[in-house]
């Protein structure tokens, strides 16, 4: 490459003096190595970013490749996954710009989306495992395994007896934790008792209180 004067290199095109570097600088092996590598050029993952910037140097290197604007979109698209690929095309960008942006709302609602298929799946299994746990018949799961039964309880278990809810009768829990429903049994209130001996209300005879002169 000879040497220009200032002057003369300040008035040459922009395209001729690309072509001047990149003959210059780029070896025709290593531009062919850049226009397979574009052409093949696809996103990795979730990082759009990387994706954007490593297109914008090839197209750059290899103009002759995306020589339109018309072409640039297409080729960017390309890269893309079958669902966001679809997805722009529908939306019809009519520059790289529009492109762009395009995708990367798209690629954000796709990385959100499965974030939430996680965060719905693992609450699913939470739930399942609660209630494998705290299902309606926890005696039975006491009993599963090779564990010895005890004589005292005629549950399986090692160690002493588990804590056994004297509300609901149940041993995944005790009485101050129970939230068991419990069916309605109706009683009369020890209030409304009526003894006949003495008319007083509150008492049973064997609790009625002893008259002074008894």
């Amino acid at each position: 490459m000879h040497t220009l004067g200032l002057a003369n290199a300040n008035s040459i095109p922009w395209n001729e003096f690309k072509n001047m570097m990149t003959t210059e600088y780029c070896p025709a092996t290593e531009i062919q190595r850049m226009k397979r590598e574009l052409w093949a050029l696809t996103l990795k993952g979730d990082d759009i970013e990387a994706y954007n910037n490593h297109f914008h140097e090839l197209a750059l290197m290899c103009p002759d490749l995306v020589p339109t604007e018309k072409k640039k979109i297409k080729r960017y698209i390309k890269g893309f996954p079958k669902r966001i690929k679809g997805n722009i095309t529908s939306l019809k960008p009519t520059t790289l710009h529009d492109a762009i942006n395009m995708a990367r709302e798209l690629a954000e609602q796709a990385v959100q989306g499965r974030a939430a298929r996680i965060k719905e799946n693992n609450k699913r299994k939470w739930e399942e495992h609660q209630r494998n746990t705290n299902n309606n018949n926890p005696n039975h799961h006491n009993n599963r395994g090779n564990l010895p039964k005890c004589n005292h309880c005629n549950l399986h278990h090692n160690g002493q007896c588990p804590p056994k809810c004297q509300r609901c009768q149940r041993t995944i829990h005790q009485e101050k934790d129970c939230r068991v429903r419990l069916p309605v049994a109706y009683v009369t209130p020890l209030q409304d008792v009526v003894y006949f001996g003495c008319g007083k209300k509150g008492h049973y005879k064997n609790k009625r209180p002893k008259a002074k002169n008894q």
